[in-house]
């Protein structure tokens, strides 16, 4: 089965809610775990663009910056390139949803494949 990129993010995202709220997956289940994010699909395709936008316009470099804003839900966030080694980079992702007290974070991974193209990769 292949596998979207913003389904991964929401792969990747879901991991990092479940590490953060250990009952939460116990007791809620994956649907639970989606629903704490605060997150539609539609701010995982402009997270998503925003961070594809870090590695597609030129050389990556550590600190740089893009953000998202959905209007149509009002979350919003960036993407900031934390670590650069050999052809992989180290993405930390943030967002925050309105009426949410606490911003969401989470890591991705990207390198670079035989054909130059950035694909996500696990640590």
């Amino acid at each position: 089965m292949r596998r979207t990129l913003p389904t991964l993010l929401i792969t990747a995202t879901l991991a990092t809610t479940l590490a953060a709220l250990p009952a939460l997956g116990q007791t809620g289940g994956l649907r639970r775990a989606i629903l704490a994010t605060g997150l539609q699909d539609s701010d995982f395709t402009a997270m998503e663009q925003a961070g594809a936008s870090l590695f597609q316009a030129g050389a990556p470099e550590v600190g740089q910056k893009a953000t998202w804003d959905n209007t149509e839900t009002g979350a919003k966030g960036e993407a900031v390139i934390s670590k650069i080694e050999a052809e992989c980079m180290s993405v930390d992702h943030a967002w925050h949803v309105p009426n949410r007290t606490h911003t969401g974070t989470f890591k991705s991974r990207r390198c670079q494949n035989a054909e130059g193209k950035w694909v996500l990769a696990l640590e």
